[in-house]
């Protein structure tokens, strides 16, 4: 646990959304001078020299990233039939969101970094690492997102049964016939299927 303390974060396991502040360059700003890709590559290039994220990136992690977060842009701020152009503020919004979401899982220096702290196991970048983002990597995971609000529901009741006397609950019947409890369902239940 000390060990895992004691290293160094690297800039990419932060949020990389915070990067992005109201205070950028306007030659990073979208216009109507410039196409969408344009203007979301170059806020890109900004962060990632600004920040010191470049280090952290090798040149082909840095393409792929690139080019995720340009194309997710690119589509977040495309305006809506009868609407204006994009807001400064959505724009930011939708770029704090991308850098986030677009990221990568895995880099060369996150797994150097993490078996440089010999933490017990051995990281290793393989090259389909490379196109694995933070949003494709979560929906594999096979859990959505709860519903804003749910998280804590969910805590409080674990908290509150943790809390209960073990047995505290009603007694376990001494048989249970789930045909006799759900009479209206007891010729499914019943049936025998072919196994």
């Amino acid at each position: 646990r000390s060990r895992a303390a004691a290293r160094k974060r690297l800039i990419l396991e932060g949020d990389l959304g915070a990067l992005v502040t109201g205070q950028l360059p306007s030659s990073v700003r979208p216009g109507a001078d410039r196409a969408p890709d344009v203007a979301a590559g170059s806020l890109f290039d900004h962060v990632v020299e600004s920040s010191g994220l470049r280090d952290e990136l090798t040149a082909e992690e840095r393409a792929a990233f690139r080019a995720r977060f340009v194309s997710r842009m690119v589509l977040e701020t495309k305006p809506a039939p009868g609407e204006g152009a994009v807001t400064s503020q959505r724009y930011l919004q939708s770029a704090q969101s991308a850098l986030e979401i677009e990221k990568p899982v895995v880099t060369q220096a996150l797994a150097r970094s993490l078996n440089e702290a010999n933490l017990g196991f051995k990281a290793k970048m393989r090259s389909w690492m490379v196109d694995e983002s933070q949003a494709n990597f979560h929906s594999r995971l096979g859990r959505a997102p709860l519903p804003q609000g749910m998280e804590e529901k969910l805590r409080a009741t674990r908290e509150k049964e943790k809390k209960a006397p073990a047995g505290a609950g009603e007694p376990l019947p001494a048989s249970f016939d789930a045909r006799q409890k759900w009479p209206q369902c007891a010729e499914v239940i019943g049936r025998i299927h072919n196994q």
